[in-house]
């Protein structure tokens, strides 16, 4: 199932650059939600442990 989104041509640019290749631009916001969920994860860990 696919689903249409409208971003700006700015947004359009800065997905379009950050794409790996071989990636469509599914996979990028994909990797970079999780990559983000992740470092957000790291950043409650540590302050936790402060």
């Amino acid at each position: 199932m696919t689903k249409k989104i409208r971003i700006t041509e700015e947004a359009y640019n800065c997905l379009e650059e950050a794409r790996l290749p071989g990636e469509n631009f599914s996979d990028t916001l994909l990797r970079l939600i999780r990559r983000h969920e992740q470092i957000e994860f790291i950043k409650r860990q540590k302050q936790i442990l402060e």
